[in-house]
């Protein structure tokens, strides 16, 4: 009988054990990404956006550099201290994103005679006005494997444009902290909360906001 316990404890041990050191789908609390789709699931519009067609959400392409409204290396805040999203990814970002002439950001526009010989002739990028940050679970869309992905950066391969293993800010505020923000970390697909005053790489999306 003591034979048949111990046996059975060892047994209960060892899948309590097994259990215990799969590697989880994401951190506690975190969301997990999608399977990765295959080649071919970005469409490139040659306009500087990209429309993923397993989501319907459309992105803003980066470019490499630093100091441009495209540039993959330039940070912004989430918020100046005052916990709402008046920070320069808002302010700045957003704002010119929107509300300047296309391949010239430095001149503003509310409709796209405004740019008439200026940049791409259109007001906004791509002459759309409604672009935004993203959730954290649009943003999670765009990863291959959830945390710890080996991959860096982490993202499906068919994304066009240039791509870098960055953190970058969501829209979407931690419920748990007034002065953090959620962000995603391309590098390894870990997602976490930031403070909202501290700099972050920033991505424009556009479509249906999926829930937060």
């Amino acid at each position: 009988m003591r034979f048949i316990r111990a046996a059975a404890l060892t047994a209960l041990v060892a899948v309590v054990l097994w259990v215990g050191m799969r590697r989880p789908a994401a951190p506690p609390g975190e969301l997990a990404p999608p399977t990765p789709r295959g080649p071919g699931r970005f469409v490139d519009h040659g306009d500087g956006s990209a429309t993923d067609t397993t989501t319907g959400l459309t992105w803003e392409l980066k470019v490499d550099g630093e100091d441009c409204l495209h540039c993959v290396d330039d940070k912004y805040t989430w918020s100046l201290g005052t916990n709402n999203p008046d920070g320069t990814a808002f302010t700045l970002f957003l704002d010119r994103m929107n509300n300047t002439c296309d391949g010239d950001d430095a001149t503003r526009c509310v409709r796209d005679e405004q740019c008439t010989g200026i940049g791409n002739g259109l007001c906004g990028h791509t002459g759309l006005h409604d672009w935004r940050l993203p959730t954290e679970a649009e943003l999670t869309t765009l990863l291959l494997e959830p945390f710890e992905c080996p991959k860096n950066p982490c993202v499906d391969p068919s994304f066009p444009g240039v791509v870098k293993g960055h953190g970058y800010w969501t829209s979407t505020p931690d419920r748990r902290k007034a002065g953090a923000a959620r962000g995603v970390f391309l590098s390894n697909a870990f997602a976490g909360s930031g403070p909202k005053i501290g700099g972050a790489y920033v991505r424009a999306v556009r479509g249906p906001t999926s829930s937060e």
